[in-house]
């Protein structure tokens, strides 16, 4: 009766073993696809440096919002230049209802892809209730001065 056992075990030994050398030629792929990821040499890698903007891009200010602050007490105002990455220049922007306009300057400054306004503020106590169109003109030593696409806003 041993010998059986051990017989039995043998030919399941062998059956397990051509098994698993079988699975490895079944189940192998004999044409591996590498899984590496590379970049291309013309994608951003992650760095800060400035990306110029491309040449037939045109310069132009853009609002990105004008609103009240969360007690109304001032309007904010946020924007920046597309199309020309620099520090220095002037961001202008001009709230303007009837003969009045208020006026407020920030000072331009470069980031990756463009020129940042930042967030700018003008006091509501000098706006009266109305309508308001505001805008955002820049200017600088290397760029002639731009304007904005104007935005409304509504003071109560």
């Amino acid at each position: 009766m041993q010998i059986r056992t051990s017989g039995t075990l043998v030919v399941l030994g062998l059956l397990l073993a051509a098994a698993g050398l079988t699975g490895c030629s079944l189940f192998s792929d004999p044409d591996p696809v590498s899984t590496a990821i590379s970049t291309p040499p013309d994608v951003d890698k992650g760095t800060d440096a400035p990306v110029a903007p491309e040449p037939t891009a045109k310069p132009e200010p853009v609002i990105v919002f004008v609103q009240l602050d969360g007690d109304a007490t001032h309007v904010l105002l946020s924007g920046y230049v597309a199309g020309v990455i620099e520090n220095g220049g002037t961001c202008s922007w001009s709230l303007v209802n009837g003969a009045s306009t208020q006026t407020v300057e920030a000072e331009g400054l470069s980031d990756r892809a463009q020129t940042s306004c930042g967030v700018s503020q003008i006091d509501t106590a000098s706006l009266t209730p109305g309508t308001w169109t505001a805008t955002l003109t820049y200017s600088s030593d290397s760029q002639q001065s731009i304007t904005s696409t104007p935005s409304t806003l509504e003071i109560p």
